[in-house]
């Protein structure tokens, strides 16, 4: 797919470079509409888990590496620490007509139900099947399957614990 897209934006004059990322579990702690914006928001306050962190930097160097600008993680860095990159977000959701106003009010969407999983033995999490996640999050309305299906902004999944980390009995998972 990364290659027809690049090949698509060629034809079209279009730079484009093809970045492969983990897809074996989600990227940072969230998933779903609402808590996904909100963990988006603490990257850019430089606050993001680190997976998360290393994928905007790495995309974000290939991005200023084609513009041709120097440094780009000193860049990123800098505009992460220094509140700008926040700024140009909100000014972005003001430009698309919203209200920056609701990115202040975290709490605005909360779960209808929480359900919390823990370890039932000791042990590492092996893997995460990511096909499955993401059809439970349809299902919870974090997507759609038919254009009339409804979206829950407020259902999400938070994940304590990813692959490859240890967990005892009882942990939060």
């Amino acid at each position: 797919l990364g290659n027809l897209l690049k090949k698509v934006g060629e034809l079209y004059g279009i730079k484009v470079s093809i970045c492969y990322t983990d897809m074996n579990q989600p990227l940072g702690h969230y998933a779903g509409i609402w808590c996904e914006i909100k963990e988006s928001i603490d990257c850019l306050k430089g606050n993001g888990p680190k997976d998360l962190m290393d994928v905007v930097y790495h995309i974000g160097k290939r991005a200023l590496s084609m513009a041709r600008i120097e440094q780009p993680i000193k860049k990123l860095k800098k505009s992460i620490s220094s509140g700008r990159a926040l700024e140009i977000f909100n000014q972005m959701i003001y430009e698309h007509g919203s209200s920056i106003d609701i990115l202040d009010n975290i709490n605005l969407y909360q779960p209808k139900k929480v359900r919390r999983v823990y370890a039932n033995k000791d042990g590492y999490i092996s893997s995460i099947d990511t096909l499955a996640l993401g059809l439970g999050l349809v299902s919870l309305g974090c997507g759609r399957i038919n254009k009339h299906d409804k979206i829950d902004p407020s259902a999400g999944i938070h994940f304590y614990k990813k692959s490859g980390e240890k967990v005892k009995s009882g942990d939060l998972i």
